[in-house]
């Protein structure tokens, strides 16, 4: 007979998590409805659990997690206790810890160390002092490490944590938050070091306790985390797809807001990453407030005739919506919701800012777009496939951060804004015959391209492939201008014969 904690389990959040626990958790399956009260205490339902535990190897942590919570006797983490001050200990971190944030001016003195999008929300949300205690610490030689020298940003690498801001709930026993310089651009930035002061120096606990009489939760469940993973106010662990001025958007149909979980029926509702579709009146809104223009995703839906899911061999699903005037849009979603393909052949013109916040896109399809506007899929870093042949026009910050596309082909593009691909390093073939015009930092970070064919180009701005030395045929007979810093470092080619070979030379 199955055991009855397994069978819910099994039921709610799959098979694979069913047998994980199992293999994990043996002792405890033999006491009926601790595991299944530890689990549903801990993590909202999802079948996604499983693959989101395994794939980022935190099975050992999600073990000692559950066994906090169902085994009191355990002892709490030791503490290194030592006479220093945490200014002192920071010191030997190679910190400069400022003193507490008494204002908001304290705070935002710190604002010029975070890069514009990067923020933290604690410099927009004025009155986070009303909850927590603030301190900044600074690296003593961050104005030596240049945010373009990580072009793919890890939170623990060496630029995230030269600005950090440590921050405690205010009350006793208090919660800890460690954030870093990576805020939206890397899974889990307030989590940093663990939120374990222990991870940046030995006794560090206990010196902000002693020296200024905070008490940190020992419970060990605040030690645990997985990437794109918040708590909701009762203390479950649900995976959010973005996090946008301390509101998170979640799977399950699930929004947090300033602390309280709004849920939305998924029979007439389906919250699609930060959209929400209304099943029931056939419309969709962006949930996230803060930009006052137009959505350029929902203009490009359209009036919504009818809405229809179904189940793909692949675990996913697609919602096909049926415009009031045109033919079908397809949208693949994964387990999360979160969008993996878009086809839309009704589309002529994608306004600024379409799918802004989205990053797991990977096809992207619309055979009858002609211009796009800036700051498309402006995060994403996993489109692979990318259709628009028909597109004359593309804006500055065109899938900025992506690091996944190796093709591009654009026959009727003629004009490119600044930063076209601004981070991507694998690009191997551009296709772009009749383009006229390049803007500044196109490709700027590129290093595989090898051949550049643009036989009716005229203008290149600045930073023109700066840092690829790959580039060996560069084709472009009717140039009149070239930027600054045209083909820098590039090894390859003769750049003086090529400005000489040109109309202008600048």
């Amino acid at each position: 007979m199955e055991n009855s904690d397994l069978k819910y389990i099994k039921k709610h959040y799959g098979e694979n998590f069913a047998h994980l626990c199992r293999s994990l958790f043996p002792q405890l399956l033999e006491r009926a409805g601790v595991l299944q009260e530890a689990v549903t205490a801990l993590f909202v339902p999802s079948r996604n659990l499983f693959d989101d535990i395994t794939q980022n190897e935190k099975e050992n942590d999600f073990k000692s997690y559950i066994l906090s919570f169902t085994q009191k006797h355990l002892a709490p983490q030791k503490k290194v206790k030592i006479d220093k001050t945490p200014e002192q200990l920071m010191d030997e971190a190679g910190y400069i810890l400022f003193p507490e944030c008494q204002t908001e001016d304290d705070v935002q003195s710190f604002k010029k160390y975070w890069e514009e999008d990067e923020q933290l929300c604690t410099f927009y949300n004025r009155g986070r002092l009303n909850r927590c205690r603030v301190w900044f610490a600074i690296k003593k030689d961050v104005a030596e490490i240049k945010r373009e020298n990580f072009t793919q940003p890890r939170r623990q690498d060496e630029y995230g944590t030269s600005a950090i801001s440590i921050q405690f709930t205010l009350g006793s026993p208090c919660t800890l938050s460690i954030k870093n310089r990576y805020n939206h651009t890397v899974a889990d930035p307030d989590a940093t070091f663990s939120n374990n002061l222990e991870n940046i120096k030995a006794g560090l606990t206990d010196a902000f306790e002693e020296t200024y009489g905070i008490k940190i939760s020992e419970d060990f469940k605040n030690n645990f985390e997985l990437p794109h993973y918040t708590k909701t106010p009762d203390g479950k662990f649900v995976y959010y797809t973005h996090e946008i001025d301390a509101h998170y958007y979640c799977a399950s149909n699930i929004v947090i807001k300033d602390g309280e979980v709004e849920q939305f029926d998924k029979s007439k509702y389906l919250l699609l990453e930060n959209y929400l579709l209304d099943l029931s009146s056939k419309s969709i809104k962006n949930l996230v407030k803060t930009d006052p223009k137009p959505d350029a995703f929902i203009k490009s839906i359209g009036k919504i005739e009818n809405v229809k899911m179904t189940s793909l061999s692949n675990g996913n699903k697609k919602v096909a919506i049926t415009p009031t005037s045109g033919q079908d849009i397809e949208i693949e979603i994964n387990n999360h919701n979160e969008f993996i393909s878009y086809f839309n052949p009704n589309i002529e013109t994608i306004e600024d800012k379409f799918l802004y916040l989205n990053e797991s896109l990977k096809t992207f399809n619309a055979p009858n777009a002609e211009q796009f506007g800036d700051n498309f899929l402006y995060i994403n870093e996993s489109l692979k496939t990318f259709n628009a042949p028909n597109a004359e026009q593309f804006g500055d910050n065109f899938l900025y951060i992506n690091e996944s596309l190796t093709s591009f082909d654009a026959p009727n593009a003629k004009i490119f804004g600044n930063n076209f691909l601004g981070f991507n390093e694998c690009l191997k073939t551009f296709n772009a015959p009749n383009a006229k015009i390049f803007g500044n930092d196109f490709l700027g970070f590129n290093k595989c391209l090898k051949t550049f064919n643009a036989p009716n180009a005229k203008i290149f701005g600045d930073n023109f492939l700066r840092f690829n030395n790959s580039l060996k045929t560069f084709n472009a007979p009717n140039a009149e201008q070239f930027g600054d810093n045209f083909l820098l470092h590039n090894e390859n080619l003769d750049v003086t014969k090529i400005r000489h070979q040109t109309k202008l030379i600048r």
